[in-house]
């Protein structure tokens, strides 16, 4: 795995950001896929939202540019704390897309307090924004997505709403798996070949998966393990 710098204008104060990466391939990279949709391996996640500019102190969302994108992981040293996620929330909440990427990584942050060991269980004082956080995040993703989501799901799930779990996972059909990867695949540039056997046990597999997560604790899990 070979590290590079990104370099990027801060869209706040206008100087220059330089950010270490990783550059990978997913076939050499041992790494985790969790039911929150986060992704990492041994000492890198990739690349959240949020960030801080050294220079002028304000908080902005990473820019999409040919160096800065979704198939590059950083350091986890680069990662803001809480407390700065929560900072930055006050300072680009816009109650549209660009919240809901803040809260994304807030949500993030929040789990891994216990992802990684540092909690046990999360300490009280941190519930009730965590929850808060939550059903922001659910009612802005409910209105966004008109079929099956997965993050909608397990938003649901972690806040223990087991019967509207079940509602969801009864209307995820073959059907509607299938099309979810055609437009997936799609938005990545790449050709879909319906394989009926093949589409048929990955079905099987993902509803298998997330049956199982109803009986799981309230808080992310790996699914790739």
């Amino acid at each position: 795995m070979n590290t590079s710098i990104a370099t990027y204008l801060c869209p706040e104060c206008g100087k220059e950001i330089q950010k270490e990466f990783y550059a990978y391939r997913w076939s050499e990279m041992n790494y985790r896929f969790w039911s929150d949709g986060y992704v990492d391996g041994d000492g890198w996640f990739l690349p959240c939202y949020t960030h801080c500019c050294p220079a002028c102190g304000k908080y902005y969302l990473m820019p999409k540019t040919k160096d800065v994108h979704a198939e590059k992981a950083f350091p986890m040293s680069a990662k803001l704390p809480l407390s700065e996620m929560k900072d930055a929330l006050q300072q680009l909440a816009d109650g549209g897309q660009l919240e809901a990427k803040v809260r994304l990584d807030m949500m993030f942050a929040h789990h891994d307090l216990v992802r990684y060991g540092a909690m046990a269980v999360m300490h009280p004082d941190e519930v009730e924004d965590y929850l808060d956080n939550l059903q922001w995040l659910l009612a802005y993703y409910t209105a966004q997505n008109a079929g099956f989501s997965e993050l909608v799901f397990e938003l649901h799930r972690l806040l223990g709403h087991d019967d509207e779990c079940r509602r969801l996972l009864d209307a995820y059909t073959l059907e509607v798996f299938v099309d979810r990867r055609q437009k997936r695949f799609a938005r990545a540039g790449i050709a879909y070949e319906y394989d009926a056997e093949r589409d048929q046990n990955l079905y099987k597999q993902a509803i298998g998966r997330l049956q199982e997560a109803l009986g799981k604790r309230l808080m992310p899990y790996v699914t790739n393990k």
